[in-house]
């Protein structure tokens, strides 16, 4: 075996095998050999008769693909092993005529590992905004506080629109079975929620007490439900009553009520506090984003095209999801737009292409610096996000143990990009504006 290599980019290289004609024959007998066992030829057993007589019966070019089939993978695995190439998805190949009697020559095109050379990731220059929270931030988020612990209150409305809440019962089909389980009575659809999946506010605007609306939903394979989880849903909804909200005023017993304090200046204080630790958090992101974009703006960086292909597709895949949870589709996206599916892909390819660019030189951080994360950190940032959904810390060890060892590890790895890109921050040059 002869090979040579060429570098077609950075990440990319050529191949080029050339299999010697020893090789190519004992690899064309060796297939002739195994087909003919297969075969029936009347006057002989399998695999006895004369080879004179089983070329009758054999096509050639059985034998020539077979024989490629098995020559270009071990060939091709011994070349890549024998240079040292670390390739990083199924090469590309091009063959030549597989013919006896001659050597058999092939290139494969191989995506090959990612490059990353750093540049000097210490004292990088940003800049921190001052934390300042006004009465009016204060007051503002008061008013929002009162807002969503407000009463609901019957309506003279007729109609669901926005600034009400619906009242509605829910029946979920899966084709013409309902799901008793998944159905529910007095369901309460704010008509200005924005989060909400599926968007039933947008399915029930503007009906009438009594009506009843249906509202299908493509749902994801990967949705939590599993009695969802890629299956078409059928939901109707019928409104049952409409309610305003009465909002509360903002007294001591307000502030006893919802802040765990004596009277409206505790509470007052306790918002302020809030604030403060939220936007200092805010400033201390900005200054991580900046240090970050300025090491990789300034790291030379180069990875093959199939990295950007899979992180597109990636990408593809759960922004239509999510659409899909909304009871949208990708065209209604690209129609509120106004931009077709070509330009939709140009956009996701240069954001795939700065994801995998800040991907890769946070790992290299990470590598040059040692930063690992053990499994009492893991454990604790488990804990953490059970204290912030008010769950037990053992439901959602639970949870996570049944999305199987991937959901440990993708934690494992925010802690890390947070790890690294908390100490590149801390090495940087920081002025207050």
């Amino acid at each position: 075996m002869q090979v040579t290599l060429e570098q077609l980019e950075p990440c990319k290289v050529a191949v080029r095998v050339e299999v010697d004609a020893e090789a190519v024959k004992a690899a064309l007998d060796d297939v002739f050999t195994e087909i003919a066992g297969k075969v029936a030829v009347p006057g002989f057993r399998k695999g006895r008769a004369p080879r004179p007589i089983l070329e009758r019966y054999i096509e050639a070019e059985v034998v020539r693909d077979r024989a490629v089939s098995k020559i270009v993978p071990e060939y091709l695995a011994r070349a890549i092993e024998e240079q040292g190439i670390e390739p990083i998805a199924h090469p590309e190949v091009e063959m030549g005529t597989l013919e006896a009697g001659q050597a058999f020559h092939f290139t494969a095109t191989v995506p090959t590992r990612p490059q990353v050379r750093l540049c000097d990731y210490h004292d990088v220059p940003a800049t921190r905004r001052r934390v300042e929270v006004s009465d009016e931030d204060v007051d503002l988020e008061l008013d929002l506080l009162r807002r969503r612990n407000a009463r609901l209150e019957d309506a003279e409305a007729e109609t669901a629109t926005a600034g009400l809440v619906a009242v509605v019962d829910l029946d979920s089909y899966r084709g013409p079975r309902r799901l008793k389980n998944r159905s529910r009575a007095d369901l309460l659809v704010d008509m200005d929620d924005t989060q909400g999946v599926p968007a039933f506010n947008v399915a029930i605007e503007g009906a009438r007490i009594g009506e009843t609306r249906e509202m299908p939903v493509r749902y994801p394979p990967d949705h939590r439900d599993p009695v969802f989880a890629g299956k078409e849903i059928l939901h109707k909804l019928t409104v049952k009553a409409l309610k305003h909200k009465v909002v509360p005023e903002l007294t001591d017993e307000f502030a006893r009520s919802v802040g765990n304090v004596d009277n409206v200046e505790e509470l007052r204080a306790k918002v302020r506090s809030s604030l403060e630790a939220t936007a200092a958090e805010v400033a201390d992101n900005e200054v991580r984003d900046q240090v970050l974009e300025y090491v990789v703006a300034r790291s030379e960086v180069h990875f093959p095209d199939v990295l950007v292909q899979e992180q597109v597709a990636d990408m593809l895949s759960s922004r239509t999801e999510a659409l899909e949870e909304r009871g949208l589709t990708l065209d209604d996206y690209l129609g509120a737009r106004g931009i077709d599916y070509a330009t939709y892909e140009r956009e996701l390819r240069e954001e795939a292409r700065r994801l995998i660019r800040t991907q890769l030189v946070v790992e290299e951080v990470t590598a040059q610096e040692k930063i690992e994360v053990t499994d009492e950190e893991v454990d604790e940032e488990i804990a953490r996000m059970a204290r912030a959904a008010g769950a037990p810390t053992a439901s959602v060890r639970a949870a996570l143990e049944q999305q199987g060892p991937g959901a440990r590890r993708a934690i494992r790895l925010q802690l890390l990009f947070r790890k690294t890109t908390d100490l590149l921050r801390s090495f940087a040059r920081i002025t207050e504006e």
